[in-house]
């Protein structure tokens, strides 16, 4: 995909996630700083934190699967370089409990929008993080949104499963929301 094609995805992935509805009523997000090969959501964490919403970002605590922090940043200047050089929320920015968190947008290798399945870069950091943060909701409702570039979009049966995987509950593309067919 040429760095264009990149762009122009990405700021139309970013236009479809600022008017969702479930993000509009949303008061804390969990969003993630895009890799190379990853749309870029850099915009929103200004336009989100600018509307008074509470913008939150992984840091990655330790190697074993799991070990992600969620960290509210005032704008993208709050990122450093982490784990394995993704850009992460520094040191100074605040932690917030996982029962707070109510969205949250997943980066991804893969995914299969008909289902919600999703295939990341095999650690199991967002799976294991995900069902943490419905344990701490005790009930309450948690989104969890694929991001992807339509490039990354597959039919079901070319996406494996794993016992763990974590289906999401929608994935946005340039094209939109797709909610998986359950």
């Amino acid at each position: 995909m040429s760095p264009e094609a990149r762009d122009q995805q990405s700021r139309d992935i970013c236009s479809h996630l600022a008017t969702l509805p479930e993000i509009v009523t949303a008061r804390c997000l969990m969003l993630y700083a895009a890799l190379p090969l990853e749309p870029d959501l850099d915009s929103l964490i200004t336009h989100w934190t600018e509307a008074g919403k509470w913008v939150v970002l992984p840091r990655i605590e330790g190697t074993a699967p799991g070990h992600i922090e969620p960290v509210r940043v005032r704008g993208p200047e709050d990122l450093v370089a982490g784990y394995q050089g993704i850009r992460e929320p520094g040191e100074s920015c605040q932690r917030i409990p996982l029962a707070g968190i109510e969205l949250v947008l997943v980066p991804g290798l893969g995914f299969a929008p008909e289902t919600g399945a999703r295939i990341g870069k095999g650690r199991g950091h967002y799976d294991t993080f995900l069902t943490a943060c419905e344990r701490a909701r005790q009930g309450q409702p948690l989104r969890a949104l694929g991001v992807a570039f339509h490039e990354q979009c597959l039919p079901p049966d070319e996406l494996p499963l794993e016992p763990h995987d974590r289906l999401l509950t929608g994935v946005v593309t340039a094209g939109g929301l797709t909610l998986p067919r359950r």
